[in-house]
């Protein structure tokens, strides 16, 4: 649930996980994040890169 950023407990019933297995949910609204200062070293190709959270469809 996007609105309570929790893993919906209907369908971990129906699953043999807990929502201590998934990773957690984050809010969309704050602005793209960049690399942290090490993986900007290791990939300076994509240290100004802005990323977003994965986020699916249904």
């Amino acid at each position: 649930d996007r609105r309570t950023l929790r893993w919906d407990e209907a369908w971990l019933a129906r699953l043999p996980l807990s929502s201590r297995q998934l990773p957690p949910l984050v809010d969309l609204a704050p602005r793209p994040a960049t690399l942290r200062p090490e993986w900007q070293e290791r990939w300076p190709a994509l240290a100004d890169a802005r990323w977003l959270p994965a986020v699916g469809d249904g």
